[in-house]
């Protein structure tokens, strides 16, 4: 039978479980991932001024996306096709002596952005087509970007005859040699793939640029792609774990004179002799013996009165207990031995309350 400090002590073991579970669960609240995205391309800028108009839209959580806007057929890095029709652009002088364009496109799109979605993105790619710069032919050069919770990346390709790599490291620095016109200078440095990136925890962000050149002093830039992605997971690695409950029904178990009791981990063994044993599931073991000074003891029982010592003749009449009598003629008139001495004080042993 377990005693009021076993009964206590599995209560107290279920509470602290009990506890420990209701404050995980409390203290993980939901958080958002992504709340906002936004995204741009243009196919291009000559001294600050879009070759033709930008493709751009946002989103947050309360619109959830935006797009495909713009035009171009799988620039997009998803494959998303833009339906929009791509334009012709006008490359002013004296900077149309040494570069040519053909067709300019440009699209975005943005989604996955309602509820708790690490996911949630921008995606943006911008293309010109026959890029000639002097007697070089560029070929057709694209820039793409995509933002979400893990980051921004971006990307461009060069398809030409211009010898330039397919697809350059971002900021790779060609120097090139152009054909002399209108006595401009033949060396020309120009930047492939340049990237403008802010990767930091909460945002990111990314600016693209396939073609990057100062011509006659005039600042050029050709595919540009941006994208954006902001929230408070944005670039933070995070793990989630559901709350978990553990419970270990209390058992107990009697052998002989020993108790053991085994609440969610904890065992407890109690002996006849009071000493009581309590192991931790973390390998603790605590003893506790009973009380040294509480017994329980049992008296002796008294001795027998004595008897009647005949000396002489024969005994007749009863001797009271505790007398003497020294007999020596035919009468008794003598009285019994004393009684005997008690029992020990105490030849008890422990007992447990």
């Amino acid at each position: 039978m377990r005693t009021r400090m076993q009964k206590l002590r599995v209560a107290l073991l279920c509470a602290a479980t009990l506890g420990a579970a209701t404050l995980l669960y409390i203290a993980s609240p939901a958080t958002a991932d992504v709340t906002a995205v936004a995204g741009s391309a243009t196919p291009g800028f000559i001294a600050g001024t879009p070759l033709a108009a930008t493709a751009a839209g946002s989103a947050t959580e309360a619109t959830g996306g935006y797009g495909p806007i713009g035009s171009g057929a799988g620039l997009l890095p998803s494959g998303t096709t833009c339906s929009g029709t791509g334009t012709t652009g006008t490359v002013p002088l004296p900077v149309s002596a040494l570069l040519s364009l053909g067709l300019l496109e440009a699209c975005t799109r943005g989604g996955n952005v309602s509820g708790i979605n690490h996911l949630g993105f921008s995606e943006s790619g911008a293309r010109v087509a026959n890029v000639g710069l002097g007697t070089t032919n560029l070929g057709v050069v694209t820039s793409t970007c995509r933002a979400d919770g893990n980051g921004a990346e971006g990307n461009t390709t060069i398809v030409g005859s211009s010898g330039l790599p397919t697809n350059p490291a971002p900021n790779t620095v060609v120097p090139l040699t152009a054909v002399p016109a209108l006595g401009l200078p033949t060396v020309l440095s120009l930047t492939l793939n340049e990237q403008i990136v802010n990767n930091v925890p909460g945002t990111a962000t990314i600016t693209v640029n396939a073609v990057h050149l100062t011509l006659l002093g005039i600042d050029v830039i050709l595919a540009q792609s941006t994208c954006s992605a902001t929230g408070p997971d944005v670039n933070v690695t995070t793990t989630t774990t559901a709350p978990t409950t553990s419970t270990t029904a209390a058992t107990t178990s009697t052998t002989g004179a020993t108790t053991t009791t085994t609440v969610g981990g904890t065992t407890t063994t109690t002996t006849a002799g009071g000493t009581t044993t309590t192991t931790a599931a973390g390998a603790t073991t605590t003893t506790t013996a009973r009380p040294t000074n509480i017994t329980a003891c049992n008296g002796g029982a008294g001795g027998n009165g004595g008897g009647v010592n005949n000396i002489n003749g024969p005994t007749t009449g009863a001797v009271a207990n505790g007398g003497t009598v020294n007999v020596t003629g035919p009468v008794n008139n003598g009285t019994g031995g004393a009684g005997g001495a008690g029992g020990p004080v105490c030849n008890g042993v422990n007992s447990a309350t």
